[in-house]
């Protein structure tokens, strides 16, 4: 059996769209738009993290957007005094030599930790938290 390249001369080798492959080019077109949506969402989504991370950040790194206010107040002066001690104090002890409310003295004392500034450990003989300056 010997093919001859003149035996296929009346075949197209080329695909061209025809009007039933309506559907297929539909399905491709689609399928791109969905791609392209996925891909512009995730990088929305990044950029607007990037951005609430830098606005959230507790840790003063951009003054901008710390305010000045009494947490600030709290938060130096509690630095101040764990650099006085020299050792780890207890929560309980700074609530009382600050004078302040409880409740902002231990907010104040939760963005130190999240700043990497102190660290709180658990005493269970004391029944309190011992605050120590990682500075």
């Amino acid at each position: 059996m010997n093919i001859l390249a003149e035996d296929y001369e009346h075949l197209d080798t080329h695909w061209v769209p025809q009007i039933g492959d309506w559907w297929l080019l539909l399905l491709i077109a689609i399928l791109v738009v969905v791609v392209a949506a996925i891909v512009l969402f995730m990088f929305l989504r990044r950029r607007s993290r990037e951005d609430e991370h830098e606005q959230a950040s507790p840790c003063g790194i951009n003054p901008a957007v710390r305010n000045a206010g009494p947490s600030a107040e709290c938060e130096t002066q509690i630095l101040a005094m764990l650099k006085q001690k020299g050792a780890p104090v207890s929560q309980m002890e700074v609530v009382e030599n600050l004078g302040m409310p409880e409740s902002e003295v231990v907010a104040a004392l939760a963005e130190l930790e999240e700043c990497g500034l102190i660290r709180r450990r658990w005493d269970r003989d004391r029944y309190t938290y011992l605050v120590e300056d990682l500075r």
